[in-house]
């Protein structure tokens, strides 16, 4: 049973490494959308809702998680571009982190938003987790995930 486990998980991450650029696009995307959606919402929304639900610091929580995941999959992406593992960290750190920032800013013109230097500074704290992850857990991985996609 573990083993077939062990498989599955191999697989999924095969698949994600194959088409990291489509999952890259794709979190991207998701998170400029989610971080531009209005702050006056109708009192009645899903979105209004779910906003009240969720408490202030596991919403700041989520900034270290989502930027954290984003580092991560952008050193995938860039460690296809046979980079050394160093430019792969230091590329990844910069576009993550103007990522980051460049969304706070754009939350300034968003009705209801406001950038927030604290909410840039937990998301340069998610990259630099999710980097360090990256070369704790994955860098090993990765050299047997390039290995099996390679043949």
């Amino acid at each position: 049973m573990i083993k077939k486990i062990l498989i599955l998980e191999r697989d999924i991450w095969r698949l994600v490494f194959h088409h990291i650029n489509l999952v890259l696009i794709f979190f991207m995307s998701l998170t400029f959308y989610l971080s531009t959606i209005p702050g006056i919402v109708y009192e009645d929304s899903l979105l209004n809702t779910l906003y009240l639900w969720v408490p202030p610091n596991v919403q700041n929580t989520g900034h270290i998680i989502v930027y954290g995941i984003l580092s991560i999959l952008w050193c995938f992406y860039l460690s296809r571009k046979n980079l050394k593992l160093t430019q792969t960290i230091r590329i990844a750190f910069f576009i993550t982190t103007v990522f980051g920032v460049f969304n706070e800013f754009a939350q300034f013109y968003i009705p209801g938003r406001n950038a927030v230097i604290s909410d840039a500074i937990l998301n340069m704290i998610g990259v630099g987790l999710g980097l360090w992850l990256f070369q704790k857990r994955f860098i090993h991985s990765l050299k047997e995930l390039k290995m099996t996609i390679d043949k």
